[in-house]
């Protein structure tokens, strides 16, 4: 166990963002200490407002954030964030301005060109059309507004042919989420890590960190889901938070 660095953190608050549609779950309700719990902020990252509607710069989504983040919880002492919201957490803490807060990444991943198209075909295999995927729109060349918009169509229309008699607008309706996620997704691809320095990174057997860029890079094995209901990584935790180990 490293030895605590001293953030500073006591009295101040915690960002942590987590996907609250996962299947399955990710969150770091268990493992932040009991003390800093009560001034956790939550940011979903596809709770940002008309995400399945538009992509959205990654630029833009941080500077939203952060604004309600000056708003509802001051200057945090971390910002926490797991695979895909990495880009997004590292654009947060550079938007914070003067902020000093410890930015702790958990299995990162930067989305590329081909990750689009990856999360379409997975979304249209949980709608339940298991033959859709032969006759998908290829979404890899396509501006990412005309991407969204011909994904969207394409599982609105999934879910009228599950369910002929379906208004349109329910359809619609019943694919926000999933729009939401490939929106999300699109604006992250192609976005470069180190917007922000990164501190700590904790990586499960799925996880990865480019030798060389600096953080303390904590190889904790597992699965990615392990590493958030982990004993030794919620301790590690507290030493990196500048609390000691605490117990819940």
């Amino acid at each position: 166990m490293m030895p605590a660095r001293g953030t500073g953190t006591s009295g101040r608050s915690l960002v942590t963002l987590e996907f609250s549609n996962e299947v399955p779950p990710r969150n770091f309700e268990e493992l932040i200490p009991a003390r800093l719990s009560e001034n956790r902020l939550v940011v979903d990252p596809l709770a940002f407002p008309g995400l399945d509607r538009r992509v959205v710069a990654i630029a833009e989504q941080a500077e939203y954030w952060a604004a309600r983040i000056n708003r509802t919880a001051g200057s945090p002492s971390a910002v926490l964030a797991y695979c895909s919201a990495a880009a997004l957490a590292e654009r947060i803490v550079a938007a914070l301005g003067g902020s000093n807060a410890t930015l702790i990444l958990f299995d990162p991943e930067y989305p590329d060109s081909q990750a689009p198209q990856s999360l379409f075909q997975d979304l249209v295999r949980s709608i339940g059309d298991t033959g859709a995927t032969e006759r998908i729109p290829d979404l890899t060349d396509l501006p990412a507004g005309e991407s969204l918009r011909q994904a969207g169509a394409f599982l609105a229309g999934l879910i009228e042919r599950i369910a002929p008699d379906l208004d349109r607008a329910i359809a619609e309706e019943l694919t926000t989420g999933q729009r939401a996620w490939l929106s999300f997704v699109l604006s992250t691809a192609f976005t470069p890590a180190g917007a922000s320095r990164t501190d700590h990174v904790f990586l499960s057997d799925s996880g990865s960190w480019q030798v060389g860029r600096g953080p303390e890079v904590h190889h904790v094995g597992g699965s990615p889901t392990d590493l958030f209901r982990s004993p030794a990584v919620a301790a590690e935790l507290s030493e990196i938070l500048g609390i000691g180990v605490t117990c819940r």
